[in-house]
C-alpha cells in the first residue's frame, strides 16, 4: 500500500517551516519545505542533511518554531 510507504518514509523525518543555517558550523541550510532526517533524545531535536555531513540541534522550544508538525 502506497499510502503505508509514505508514512514509513516520513516515520524519521522532519519538514522545515523556514530556511535554517546547521549548527555544526558548515555552510549547509536546511530549506523550508524539504524533509530531512530527525533523532530525538531528551534533551531536543537533531536534524541532519541527506549526506548526514551537516546537523542542526533544537531544543524542543525551538523545535516548535522551525519544524512542521507530521
Amino acid at each position: 500500500d502506497i499510502e503505508l510507504l509514505k508514512q514509513l518514509a516520513k516515520a524519521n523525518r522532519v519538514k522545515m517551516k523556514r530556511d535554517s543555517y546547521a549548527t555544526d558550523g558548515t555552510d549547509f541550510t536546511f530549506k523550508e519545505g524539504l524533509w530531512y532526517i530527525v533523532e530525538q533524545d531528551q534533551y531536543g531535536i537533531t536534524v541532519y542533511s541527506e549526506d548526514m555531513e551537516s546537523m542542526m540541534f533544537l531544543n524542543y522550544d525551538e523545535a516548535d518554531r522551525f519544524l512542521c508538525q507530521a
